[in-house]
């Protein structure tokens, strides 16, 4: 958390610059993703997103449980893995150690549930960019009975205001916000 919390137009341009970072045509290998096929850009997505929860312990841990029983996190966690192991990036925690060596004899499967589905990236780096804000300082959300005009600083209202900004979807406070909302059990952070 920061000594201030951010403004409204501050919180909007960190959001748009940080989905910019995500949906980068390259990925930081140098290989190209097709942005038209949505399993390629959605693994290219789980394995940023994979690598940055892997260098923080507390978002590891619970990234290596829910992989158990969550599609979602299994695919990221994998990504995750590969890409740092690409840039021989990983200092591997013990469990995380324990976890790969598992899955590469076959011992870890993935999850039910697992399989090609739409929109899972852009979605983690919705919730990614929504729980950033609130680390600094931002409400998540607003009280549903406010309209934005009139109470506009929940990081919810930034994100969806970066995603119009950018001509991106979904552009609604709603919309990111059951996004959030659902992307929340994933990491098991209260909102």
């Amino acid at each position: 958390m920061t000594d201030s919390p951010l403004s409204f137009q501050e919180a909007v341009q960190l959001a748009k610059e940080t989905i910019g970072h995500f949906q980068r045509v390259r990925s930081t290998s140098g290989r190209v993703v097709d942005e038209t096929d949505p399993v390629a850009s959605a693994n290219a997505f789980a394995g940023r997103l994979g690598a940055i929860y892997l260098r923080d312990e507390k978002r590891s841990a619970q990234l290596l449980r829910d992989a158990e029983t969550d599609w979602q996190a299994f695919n990221v966690l994998r990504h995750g893995l590969a890409l740092l192991l690409e840039h021989d990036k990983l200092e591997m925690r013990p469990e995380v150690r324990d976890w790969l060596s598992r899955y590469l004899r076959g011992e870890v499967s993935a999850p039910a549930g697992a399989g090609r589905k739409r929109n899972v990236g852009p979605h983690n780096v919705i919730e990614f960019c929504v729980s950033m804000l609130v680390d600094q300082g931002m409400n998540a959300m607003r009280n549903d009975e406010s309209k934005r005009e009139s109470h506009p600083e929940s990081a919810c209202d930034a994100v969806a205001e970066a995603l119009v900004e950018l001509d991106k979807k979904p552009t609604t406070y709603n919309a990111v916000k059951r996004i959030y909302l659902d992307r929340r059990k994933f990491v098991n952070r209260a909102p």
